[in-house]
């Protein structure tokens, strides 16, 4: 739907960031939640990031998002601690995504965590999908992904990009989560930043996304 009608109105703001290693759907996610053809082109900056507005209606107020998707990099630990601040800061939520069928991008999920908490100078938002769960090559059980969430204090979700299943489920929560957290001043909360090093690399209201 055309979000230009919603340029005149008044509507909080929540910038959320997908995170994750290469190849597990990032891109799709994002593509799926605006409800773009895969092959459009979509606003790319010059540092490996990209992002799209949604506007998603609860009840009778109007938010809107702001979605990034890191991408151009490896691996989490080739992200520049310097960079990634710069680009992320004022981040309210983070998706972190993994590829069931992906080991390595599991294992990295909790680094993943690590680098937003320390990065950024307050706890954001965090919602864990386990992603291409239509697949049959599963090597990541829904039971591992649920225990990495629990230790993060991340809600949980299997995803299919490519079926969307459960996309909207996923920016219904983390706008929830966001909302919850402005509302009871975890924003406000500042602590010191500290960059990751690389030792370290081995109340019923409906949500509509519209």
């Amino acid at each position: 739907m055309n979000n230009f009608k919603y340029m005149n109105k008044l509507f909080d703001t929540f910038k959320i960031v997908i995170g994750g290693e290469p190849e597990v759907g990032k891109s799709n996610l994002q593509f799926e939640c605006i409800e773009i053809n895969k092959s459009k082109k979509y606003i790319t900056t010059h540092h490996g990031a990209d992002f799209q507005i949604k506007f998603v209606k609860i009840g009778e107020k109007l938010y809107k998002l702001i979605i990034w998707d890191i991408q151009n990099f490896h691996s989490i630990f080739d992200i520049p601690p310097g960079k990634f601040h710069q680009w992320h800061r004022d981040t309210h939520g983070v998706i972190l995504m993994y590829d069931i069928t992906n080991e390595n991008s599991f294992k990295s999920i909790r680094e993943w965590c690590k680098y937003f908490d320390r990065n950024m100078p307050y706890k954001p938002c965090k919602v864990l999908v386990g992603n291409k769960c239509d697949k049959s090559n599963r090597v990541i059980t829904e039971e591992e992904g649920m225990v990495v969430a629990s230790d993060f204090n991340m809600k949980f979700f299997e995803t299919s990009a490519e079926n969307n299943k459960n996309i909207n489920e996923v920016f219904e929560c983390i706008l929830q989560e966001c909302i919850k957290a402005k509302n009871d001043g975890t924003f406000n909360i500042k602590h010191k930043v500290e960059n990751i090093t690389k030792k370290e690399e081995p109340k019923n209201d409906s949500c509509n996304i519209i």
